[in-house]
């Protein structure tokens, strides 16, 4: 009877005791999830998420019907973890041929201890397809006792490249953007602060240094540029370009402008120079070419001041369009001679 009473004794103590240890479990089990649980998320959250800008595209430059002269095309940045990198010769030199760079290029750029290194900036969709399925199938290649060896590490990046259809049509009036995406000429310069976009933010969850699929949340949509539409009519402007080029190369000038004007509304049709450049691509371009003469150079005023002079006298009602005018060689004015470039008697 006395052992049937100390073992009762027994289990009731164990009994209170397994009761406590749940009763505590369970407190404790509440604290975090309910009476802590924003803490403990936002430790979490500190711990494991990111956040990331998301590229706005900038407006387009487009001509008065509307066909573009400059528009954003998507691209992407090919990044590198090269932490997660375990042969940086053996990957460069598998990397190299999609990327379109030397082996030495991508080794560089794959070496080291960064969790984030450029690799390609603004590459082609194709390419960063291209790269991606060639190591899938690389990886999906490899025995079970080769798994150290895959490719890993290479991550992708929204990004936007500018592109310019018409080429180096219309050039010296449109311009074109620096390596960061702002503007360094023409209407892409004059124009920037309305034609860049706003870029947004994302919000993202990390594992092992890189972007876990499917936890990005948007914070920030990106938040396009404003697109401009000029009076450029391109037919025109493709014709004044190619009488402006014509006469060029014909009078063996160092450059020549044309512009067209609709006289009824003072809307610029056309507005070419030569020589040009081609926007697309501009490494070699001298600085020189990038100019527009029309509008960066100065010049004397010449034959133009004669529609002003002519304006003035039709106003004051001194001429009519009847008035038939003598025109010397050389007039003396304020004790000074001026004279034509060219020697000729009086002309009417």
């Amino acid at each position: 009877m006395g052992n049937l009473n100390l073992a009762s004794s027994r289990i009731r103590i164990l009994t209170i005791f397994i009761l406590a240890f749940f009763l505590l479990f369970a407190a404790r089990l509440i604290q975090i999830q309910a009476v802590q649980a924003g803490e403990y998320r936002n430790k979490a959250v500190n711990e494991m998420e990111s956040t990331r800008a998301i590229p706005a595209a900038r407006g387009e430059i487009t001509d008065i019907n509307g066909v573009a002269f400059a528009r954003s095309v998507s691209a992407i940045n090919i990044v590198v973890d090269q932490t997660q990198v375990t042969d940086a010769a053996q990957t460069a030199n598998f990397a190299a041929p999609y990327l379109g760079m030397t082996v030495a290029q991508v080794q560089s750029a794959i070496s080291g201890t960064k969790k984030y290194s450029m690799v390609a900036k603004s590459a082609k969709p194709a390419v960063w397809r291209n790269l991606t399925a060639a190591i899938q199938s690389y990886n999906a290649a490899l025995a079970k006792e080769h798994f150290d060896k895959r490719i890993v590490g290479f991550f992708a990046e929204r990004n936007y490249i500018r592109e310019y259809p018409s080429g180096s049509l219309v050039s010296s009036l449109v311009g074109f953007v620096r390596q960061d995406g702002i503007g360094a000429t023409g209407i892409e310069s004059s124009m920037n602060s309305k034609i860049s976009g706003t870029d947004g933010r994302y919000s993202f969850a990390r594992g092992l240094g890189a972007e876990i699929p499917g936890s990005q949340n948007e914070l920030v949509a990106a938040k396009k540029g404003t697109t401009v539409r000029l009076t450029i009519d391109r037919d025109v402007q493709w014709v004044a370009a190619n009488a402006i080029q014509e006469a060029v190369s014909k009078a063996r000038a160092v450059s020549g402008t044309v512009i067209v004007m609709d006289p009824k509304t003072g809307h610029i049709l056309a507005h070419a120079t030569a020589p040009t450049f081609d926007p697309n691509n501009t490494k070699t371009v001298s600085e020189s070419l990038m100019r527009n003469p029309s509008v960066q150079d100065v010049y004397e005023p010449g034959s133009t001041g004669k529609v002003m002079t002519l304006a003035a006298a039709l106003e004051e009602k001194k001429i009519t369009p009847e008035t038939v005018l003598s025109v010397p060689y050389s007039v003396k004015r304020g004790g000074e001679i001026f004279h034509d470039h060219e020697r000729h008697p009086v002309q009417k």
